[in-house]
């Protein structure tokens, strides 16, 4: 049985709509689990590099504790003082008031001053202290000394079991600090506590740091009040509540059962985990141990409220999935039709083509410019096709004159480096006027270089630029540069390469430095039987014998082989003139290098005059 034909518009239609949905669906799925696992490694990643945020800024905090305790340990001066301070017998001390005679107030004043002095003048610790097992304190604050017992302080056994060894308290509140400063009256604290060794490792206090845990906390605590649904845990490794350290006991039991739960699913010291509630939502919970303090920070927020976005992203993209879907089937029926007209007289003109025809174009009265810009293709192609050949000849009579811009590039960047750090040099020594001069023939050079594009310019020309190339350097060595320039009048006009003097001026400057001034450049040309010669020779000392037989190989190389070496910038000053010049004058350049009695000294030229 015959098939039934259908027609190019509904056969377009059809294909295209189901491609496009097919298509469309693909993508929406493709991305809906790229873009969602995407999303839920950015959330748990951002849990987790918040969970180390909190606990690398806790650490600082105390770490500043600590290192001002150590710096008390390591005090020459102090311990110095508070041995002699313990062994001192005059002291008479009441409940309260501890009375010192002239000697002993020196001594407890210069270890109060050590004190302050090892926390900088920041004095972001608010209390430091020296206690002696005898019952005396030495603090920062503003009763200096003053009668404790330290076996009633409940860190004191957890300091000693350290021997020696950090020891960081839990929260408390600030009523120590309130016997020398009312400020601190119910404020809750941190200490971090060391035993104090004398000179002969022999334990004779305690070293106490306090700071304020609003401080310790504060990134914590204003995240947290930014975020409300968010619980935020700090546990030691006696399992005590560090944070909140005001103490509730609800958020108390619920951070002691995360962080069971944590140490019984994960031996991890860090990462993210989900919890299922009584109430079957889940947490999850960021955590992260400190290697330094000890304690554990966890975070915990609601799996659906970190998940958020990506529950919207979902409703969104089915929204927009539908529509798109939609709009493509309707554009394809309309676009199905707009192709299926002119199509078939486009097939026509594709299966009539003849690559030797003079093809015209037929208008194919489309509104698809696509279909319209393949049909002016096909007008513009036989031109194309034809203009080719006559483009290639065309090329290949320009790639030498590329090739000659291309290595008078390189010769631009030498210049400014050169001439830059010169200018450099002469702000240094306040050469201000001289300054300005210099940057005027500077500008002439630079305009000199980008004026013209033609690789050969006359050797008038050429001359003028590098006088005034050589004029900044008088300016900058006054007295020790000098230079003389004899070019017969008759030779002024013969086209050389474009900045093929200038450069070989520039190098000799280079490397005169090497000798004792005064230095001299010497710019002479002359004819010859067959042609013409330009000199420039300078007494700085000449080429060294492996530099010269280096140059000498790759001329020859160039010479044998008739091919350029790679274009680069470095290295390529008097091989990049040479090669011009084999460019401009082909096998009539000529090109030597020497050393002479005083110097070095290079000759270029050609062997017969030429204005071209």
């Amino acid at each position: 049985m015959k098939r039934k034909s259908t027609s190019i518009h509904t056969r377009i239609f059809g294909i295209y709509s189901v491609f496009i949905f097919v298509i469309i669906l693909l993508i929406v799925i493709l991305s809906y689990f790229y873009i969602a696992n995407a999303l839920r490694k950015s959330a748990f990643q951002s849990l987790e590099d918040l969970t180390i945020s909190f606990s690398t800024n806790i650490d600082q905090e105390i770490k500043k504790m600590d290192d001002i305790t150590l710096n008390v340990l390591y005090s020459c001066l102090i311990k110095d003082s508070f041995h002699k301070y313990i062994e001192m017998q005059t002291i008479k001390v009441d409940d309260e008031i501890t009375y010192l005679n002239e000697d002993e107030r020196t001594t407890v004043k210069l270890i109060v001053d050590s004190l302050v002095a090892l926390q900088g003048p920041s004095l972001s610790i608010p209390q430091v202290m020296l206690h002696t097992y005898s019952g005396r304190s030495i603090s920062t604050s503003s009763n200096n000394y003053y009668k404790t017992d330290l076996e009633e302080k409940k860190w004191f056994s957890g300091v000693n079991n350290k021997n020696g060894y950090m020891y960081i308290t839990t929260p408390y509140q600030g009523t120590d600090l309130s016997m020398s400063t009312d400020d601190f009256t119910d404020e809750w604290l941190v200490s971090v506590c060391r035993t104090y060794f004398d000179k002969n490792n022999q334990p004779q206090g305690v070293v106490e740091t306090k700071q304020y845990c609003s401080n310790i906390f504060s990134e914590i605590s204003r995240y947290k009040n930014k975020n409300l649904f968010t619980s935020i845990y700090v546990i030691n490794e006696n399992n005590n509540v560090i944070y909140p350290y005001v103490i509730d006991e609800t958020q108390s039991n619920e951070g002691l059962f995360y962080h069971k739960y944590i140490k019984d699913n994960t031996p991890s010291q860090n990462g993210v985990i989900t919890v299922r509630e009584e109430n079957r939502q889940k947490t999850l919970l960021s955590f992260y141990t400190s290697n330094y303090t000890g304690w554990t920070i966890i975070l915990g927020t609601s799996e659906q409220q970190v998940l958020s976005p990506l529950y919207l992203l979902i409703k969104n993209l089915f929204i927009a999935s539908l529509i798109i879907i939609v709009l493509s089937v309707f554009l394809s029926y309309i676009f199905a039709g707009e192709i299926s007209k002119p199509i078939n007289k486009l097939r026509n003109i594709i299966h009539k083509y003849d690559i030797n025809d003079e093809y015209s174009g037929l208008d194919l009265h489309s509104k698809i410019s696509e279909i319209e810009d393949l049909n002016k293709a096909f007008i513009a192609m036989s031109h194309q096709l034809k203009n080719s050949i006559n483009n290639l000849l065309t090329i290949q009579q320009q790639e030498m004159h590329s090739k000659m811009l291309a290595l008078q590039s390189q010769m631009n960047p030498h210049f400014l480096y050169n001439t830059l750090s010169v200018i450099s040099a002469m702000a240094e020594e306040k050469m201000d006027d001289e300054i300005v001069e210099m940057c005027a023939n500077i500008s002439d050079i630079l305009r000199y270089i980008s004026s013209d594009s033609s690789p050969l310019v006359p050797l008038e020309d050429e001359l003028n630029i590098t006088k005034k190339y050589l004029n900044c350097f008088t300016f900058r060595y006054s007295g020790k540069f000098f230079y003389d320039i004899h070019i017969p009048s008759n030779l002024k006009k013969v086209k050389i390469p474009k900045l093929s003097i200038q450069p070989l001026v520039e190098n000799a400057i280079k490397y005169m430095g090497q000798v004792p001034p005064p230095w001299r450049i010497s710019l002479k040309g002359w004819h010859s039987e067959s042609g013409f010669r330009i000199n420039v020779s300078d007494n700085g000392g000449g080429f060294s014998k492996k530099k010269l037989e280096q140059i000498n190989k790759k001329m020859k190389l160039i010479d044998e082989n008739n091919t350029l070496p790679n274009l680069k910038l470095a290295g390529m000053g008097i091989l990049n003139i040479y090669i011009r010049l084999k460019l401009s004058y082909k096998d009539m350049a000529y090109f030597t290098l020497e050393n002479t009695t005083t110097g070095a000294s290079i000759t270029f030229g050609a062997n017969r005059l030429s204005n071209n």
